[in-house]
């Protein structure tokens, strides 16, 4: 028995150390790395299983090295296949740009992406029906610029988190979250913003999903975007967006560019069926894939940006102020 129990150990240091080495591989090979750990496994407890058979130790050793075995494969193997799904998931966050002209071509990839959809060049704002003071204008035909700057809002102010997002990007990109690109991508065109909340059937837990319905008042189009927040049931929350997320294209604003004096409604505005979502858990490839699908499934042609659309725009911003 002691033969046994020596063949044993070794054969699971081994399947063990070619687990970890699986996932040290280029490519890593995620899935031989948990037949490995699942083997290693299924060897210790089967030689558990049989030396309590065959061997002659009195019932309290026996349960004793019962206890210790499997309380170490009922711990040790999920906590070992959920260290391989950190690595996988890390690893789909996507390899960074080591050279700049890498990142800045994947940049300038995203941005002609975002020109596009919102067509920029014009940047709508929302028409206020107020009257300016006579002494703001020379004439009614010239309006006077306002050249002072507008005031930083209170840290409870609903105008603060779009307020560090700017700062971030203009004065301190190694600063920037994903967060602040959600609220700062496609500028030019208005935001109409709404939260949900979404609650966690297994442990009543809520999470609040931020969403902005983009809309281009010159070609009267919109589009979606959704932040998803650190959370280990994104694929849920994105699941159920795809089914649902027609509801949030009936935000009603009246609106209108500058210089035009004609008011449009947002529900006017006609889908193009992009949406951006922005999440800070990633998501496997396979996620990606079926999410992917299921939003086609219901006309829309969603895309997914995360980490590593995050670090693209940092180093992008880096280099932009060193030039």
């Amino acid at each position: 028995m002691e033969i046994a129990w020596t063949t044993v150990s070794v054969l699971v240091a081994i399947f063990v150390g070619v687990a970890f080495t699986m996932v040290g591989y280029v490519p890593p090979e995620y899935r031989a790395a948990r037949w490995c750990f699942g083997s290693a496994a299924l060897i210790l407890g089967g030689m558990s299983v049989v030396w309590q058979f065959e061997t002659e130790k009195p019932l309290s050793v026996r349960i004793i090295v019962g206890v210790l075995i499997w309380s170490l494969i009922g711990v040790g193997l999920p906590e070992a296949f959920r260290w391989v799904k950190r690595r996988e998931l890390q690893a789909h966050v996507g390899s960074k740009p080591t050279k700049p002209s890498e990142a800045a071509a994947q940049f300038n990839r995203i941005a002609k992406e975002q020109r596009d959809l919102t067509d920029s060049s014009k940047k709508p704002t929302v028409q206020y029906a107020a009257k300016a003071s006579a002494s703001s204008h020379a004439s009614p035909s010239a309006p006077s610029p306002v050249t002072s700057a507008p005031p930083i809002p209170s840290k409870d102010s609903p105008a603060w988190p779009n307020y560090i997002a700017n700062k971030h990007l203009s004065e301190d990109p190694r600063s920037l979250t994903l967060y602040d690109l959600f609220l700062t991508d496609f500028k030019g065109s208005q935001k109409i913003g709404t939260k949900i909340k979404f609650t966690d059937n297994r442990n009543g837990r809520t999470v609040t999903v931020e969403e902005f319905a983009v809309i281009n008042l010159e070609r009267n189009t919109q589009i979606l975007e959704f932040y998803i927040p650190f959370r280990d049931d994104t694929y849920r929350i994105a699941a159920n967006l795809s089914n649902d997320y027609q509801r949030f294209l009936s935000h009603d604003v009246v609106m209108s560019q500058k210089g035009d004096s004609d008011l449009n409604s947002s529900q006017t505005a006609v889908f193009t069926g992009v949406i951006f979502i922005y999440n800070e858990s990633e998501l496997s490839a396979e996620q990606v894939g079926n999410l992917t699908k299921s939003f086609q499934d219901q006309g829309a042609k969603v895309q997914f940006r995360s980490a590593s659309y995050l670090s693209n725009r940092k180093l992008q911003l880096l280099v932009d102020k060193k030039q």
